[in-house]
């Protein structure tokens, strides 16, 4: 059974210590290749994250910049408790508004790589930041159907029926797949309008504040987007 965890092997030779050797070789040939699969898998994971901070990492490095010489040009050195207030109020808003970007973002990232490709297995895009266990177990089953795929087709022919069988499963895991992206984009987009509307109410609330320290608010409400998602 596919299910099991044991399997015997067994190998008739005149010489023992020969099948002994094929079947070692064998068994360490099947344990490379399953780790090989896993750093894929890692190595996927790991260059989004990697991808993802260098660029915010940029971002961070220009608006901390920014921040000190707007300090040091304006002689501004503290954000008053209005200021502080409004801080409060909105950073929290900003921390929701950033994760449902950065899941939007990986979501498009998947959605991209189903669209993009035929049925040739290759490297699974992350979904880091995305709680969905069901889309994280379709993007494993679409994975390890294209591996079987690519070695069916290696070894009997795209034409031979188990091949054609494989083809079929993955076609009919992708449309699963773009349903389950479309339905969570389409909350998310909601979640989105609804944070940008609270944004605009805290917005207004800057108007009753001096200009030197509107301007410092803004500097340090990017600041602490930027660093939120990079922490």
């Amino acid at each position: 059974s596919k299910l099991s965890s044991v399997i015997n092997l067994k190998l008739l030779d005149e010489i023992p210590q020969r099948s002994e050797d094929v079947l070692n070789g064998l068994i360490s040939e099947y344990n490379n290749a399953a780790i090989k699969d896993k750093n894929k898998l890692a190595s996927s994971t790991l260059g989004f994250v990697i991808e993802r901070l260098d660029i915010v990492g940029k971002d961070l490095a220009s608006i901390e910049s920014k921040m000190q010489q707007y300090k040091s040009n304006q002689g501004a050195v503290d954000i008053g408790s209005q200021g502080q207030l409004f801080l409060e109020s909105v950073n929290v808003n900003d921390r929701k508004l950033a994760d449902v970007t950065m899941q939007i973002a990986v979501l498009d990232q998947v959605e991209n790589y189903v669209r993009s490709k035929d049925n040739t297995g290759g490297m699974v895009p992350s979904t880091v930041g995305v709680n969905d266990p069901m889309l994280t177990d379709l993007l494993n089953k679409l994975y390890e159907a294209e591996l079987d795929y690519d070695k069916l087709k290696t070894t009997t022919g795209e034409n031979n029926p188990l091949a054609l069988s494989k083809s079929e499963q993955i076609n009919k895991i992708k449309p699963s797949i773009l349903e389950s992206i479309r339905n969570q984009k389409k909350n998310l987009e909601a979640s989105k309008v609804n944070l940008y509307s609270t944004n605009n109410r805290y917005s207004s609330m800057l108007n009753s504040i001096p200009k030197m320290e509107r301007d410092l608010l803004e500097i340090s409400r990017e600041q602490n987007i930027k660093s939120g998602i990079y922490n």
